[in-house]
């Protein structure tokens, strides 16, 4: 017999919720400076590393997730100085701007995780039954399923 208390599910359900908006609002925070004019990344891998770092320090890196987008300008600086005129020669630079997007992994908030819930449990099934001598206010028995 398994038991499930529901102020047990209400603290998860809180503490999930917490780090799913810590998660995005890191998220967010990382974009306005990657966004920037002046950014300090210069590589995607950068960006992808500091993302992976803010969902980590804020320990929702299992349900949300983000998508780096790339954006290449070019710019043209003359070679050598001095006034332009007709043979003078000019060299391309290329610069990568990034955008950030969080995005919640809906996938993993639906599928319950956390201490009791096992792949035999009736969470992972769907199969809850009430067991009629659960009188305990909060809680309620269930019975997991014959295998």
């Amino acid at each position: 017999m398994w038991v499930h208390s529901t102020a047990k599910a209400d603290r998860h359900a809180a503490s999930l919720q917490a780090r799913l908006e810590a998660g995005v609002a890191a998220i967010e925070t990382l974009a306005v400076k990657v966004a920037g004019p002046r950014g300090r990344f210069k590589t995607r891998v950068a960006v992808e590393q500091a993302a992976t770092a803010a969902l980590t320090h804020s320990h929702a890196e299992q349900w949300v997730t983000f998508t780096v987008a790339a954006t290449i300008t070019k710019a043209y600086k003359q070679k050598r100085a001095g006034r332009p005129g007709p043979a003078t020669n000019y060299r391309e630079i290329l610069t990568s701007h990034f955008t950030l997007h969080a995005d919640i992994a809906l996938v993993a908030v639906s599928t319950p995780s956390g201490p009791g819930v096992t792949p035999n449990s009736p969470h992972s099934t769907g199969q809850c039954t009430l067991h009629p001598g659960s009188h305990r206010r909060g809680h309620r028995a269930v019975q997991t399923p014959h295998l």
